[in-house]
């Protein structure tokens, strides 16, 4: 069985103790667990989402990277998709909330900086006793440096509906804006169903992608510096699903742009 992954990049932030690698939220029945959140080489973001009694997720997960409309941007700071990493701040709202804030510092040519802020509000919902469970994601990402940066921001899901790894398919809506999970057993009895959302009107340019796992996540680790997805791999399966959504724009300086993720995952 596999996990979910988390993933973002980040240098600076001062902390006074070390940070946890994990946060588990709790609602009713259910429960979500994100691990190996530091950015660290070792895979990222792993996740447990159990609905049901089983776990229903491999890897949720997050990367970046930034240009700015005058590439400056320093030597070997340009191209590359980037995780959050070591240097960020939980903080527990609620036993169903988290708080994760994560910084990232790139150098210009010309000397100066620019500090991006992640902040994420994790938030789980039990909506049917041991049925069904819907986690929301809101995030922001704020430019305190000294340019404004063009932001191509990612999140990353492979889920494994009913537990398993195999036999997961998957489609897009017309309005691309949220993408269907699903396993059936051998007979077409729906086994489990997962709905990934992400949501963005900030953002002028938004794509998605499915492929099998773990092509898109090999994609955003690669050091090349990835501007959208295809757009495709919908309808997928039966096989190991993985998906993505793109966020795209220019961060303007002490800009804010915010977006939107959802995982609802419901059982028989």
């Amino acid at each position: 069985m596999k996990r979910l992954v988390f993933v973002c990049c980040a240098l600076g932030f001062p902390l006074c103790a070390p940070a946890a690698d994990f946060f588990m939220l709790t609602s009713g029945t259910s429960t979500f667990t994100l691990s190996k959140i530091t950015g660290a080489p070792t895979l990222p973001g792993l996740c447990s989402f159990v609905v049901g009694g089983k776990d229903q997720m491999f890897q949720n997960w997050w990367w970046f990277n930034l240009n700015d409309n005058y590439g400056r941007i320093a030597e070997g700071d340009t191209g590359w998709n980037r995780r959050l990493g070591n240097q960020k701040k939980l903080q527990r709202l609620a036993a169903n909330e988290y708080k994760a804030t994560y910084l990232s510092t790139s150098e210009f040519r010309d000397g100066t900086y620019s500090t991006l802020t992640f902040v994420f509000d994790y938030k789980l919902t039990e909506l049917v006793a041991n049925k069904r469970a819907r986690l929301d994601v809101d995030f922001s990402i704020s430019n305190n440096g000294f340019h404004r940066v063009v932001i191509n921001f990612f999140n990353y899901n492979d889920a494994d509906i009913d537990g398993s790894a195999q036999g997961d398919e998957a489609d897009i809506t017309r309005s691309s804006t949220r993408q269907r999970v699903w396993e059936d057993d051998n007979v077409g009895v729906r086994l489990g169903e997962l709905r990934y959302t992400a949501l963005g009107p900030d953002w002028p340019r938004r794509s998605w992608q499915i492929a099998a796992n773990p092509g898109l996540r090999n994609l955003l680790e690669s050091k090349v510096r990835t501007t959208s997805l295809s757009n495709g791999g919908a309808p997928f399966g039966p096989g190991d699903y993985g998906g993505a959504f793109h966020w795209g724009g220019t961060l303007e300086l002490y800009g804010t742009l915010t977006g939107y993720m959802s995982l609802d995952v419901k059982v028989p």
